[in-house]
């Protein structure tokens, strides 16, 4: 809503008898789209919220080449500190994307998010 490019740092972790837990922390504003400083904010969140990163086994993230590249995307730069920490794609991510881009298909949907936006415009201004 605030057209400000954030972060969303969510953890997921297993207890002691199996069942998976899904956090929200946190959203972080960024304040760039590099590797390394996206490296330097993923680092400093764990450090903030006192996780090792040799405690952690996955990462996930959008299939952006800053995020995804495997030799110097964020994932890659994550698991020269831990590689233990695989990279999955998110695929909430990819399920929003299916979904915009059927969103831009049909007509009526275009013509509702167009007015939608209009609106947004109309109202920050």
């Amino acid at each position: 809503m605030s057209h400000v490019d954030q972060l969303t740092f969510v953890v997921r972790y297993v207890l002691e008898h199996g069942m998976p837990v899904e956090r929200f922390l946190t959203f972080i504003e960024l304040e760039g789209h590099k590797s390394a400083i996206l490296e330097e904010t993923v680092i400093s969140q764990l450090k903030t919220f006192k996780i090792d990163i040799a405690d952690c086994r996955g990462q996930c993230y959008d299939n952006a080449s800053n995020m995804a590249r495997q030799y110097s995307g964020l994932q890659a730069r994550i698991m020269t500190l831990n590689p233990l920490a695989q990279f999955i794609p998110c695929s909430g991510h990819s399920l929003n994307l299916v979904g915009s881009c059927a969103a831009e298909s049909c007509r009526y949907a275009i013509d509702y998010f167009m007015f939608i936006q209009s609106l947004y415009n109309f109202f920050s201004g």
